[in-house]
């Protein structure tokens, strides 16, 4: 009789254990979050003599929530503004494209790219024509932006666009450099207008 009872307590004791082992295992397990759907990568690429278009980079960076990247040559221009804007316009007449100490890493993981250049000469500045180059293949959307003295967008727009012709390419920006501060808001105003928010 003990004997029974004991074989039915040992029984009942691995049913229990089992049942327990199976209930945990089905237990979900906890998944790493998923960026929300929609939100598209974003890249602010820019580059800036003066400091004018670095601002207006980074209030599209902080309204876009995207990374910023600063487009530098190699060979800095001169920080003399006479011998900056004669330079510039030698090298732009010539076509002439400097090397640029980087370059983003993975350019194809971004679904947007805003690139900004000061209006030089009516053009993009010519470490801009350099960062084109490197978004020939590129398959996402391209959003220009300018800052200016008082030539406005000038042929800038068509310039980059002309650069890369098998690129998506939206509509410019284009504030005068010496307001950006002023035009932080028509800035960030903007940008949502582009990437839909």
């Amino acid at each position: 009789m003990k004997r029974s009872l004991f074989s039915t307590l040992l029984i009942l004791s691995c049913f229990l254990s089992a049942c327990l082992q199976k209930t945990g295992s089905s237990q979900p397990k906890s998944e790493p979050k998923a960026e929300a759907a929609g939100s598209p990568k974003i890249l602010v690429a820019f580059y800036s003599w003066s400091g004018n278009t670095r601002r207006a980079a980074g209030i599209i960076s902080k309204t876009a929530k995207a990374e910023l990247f600063e487009i530098v040559p190699k060979e800095a221009y001169p920080k003399d503004y006479k011998e900056c804007i004669d330079k510039a316009k030698e090298d732009i007449a010539n076509g002439f494209k400097p090397e640029l100490a980087s370059l983003p890493e993975d350019i194809a993981s971004y679904d947007i790219i805003f690139v900004g250049t000061p209006n030089w000469w009516s053009t993009v500045a010519p470490p801009v024509r350099s960062f084109l180059d490197c978004l020939k293949d590129y398959k996402g959307l391209v959003v220009p932006f300018v800052t200016h003295g008082s030539g406005g967008l000038a042929n800038c727009e068509k310039d980059i666009r002309s650069a890369i012709p098998n690129v998506k390419v939206s509509t410019a920006g284009s504030w005068p450099g010496r307001s950006i501060e002023k035009a932080e808001g028509a800035i960030a105003e903007w940008t949502k207008s582009v990437i839909g928010k």
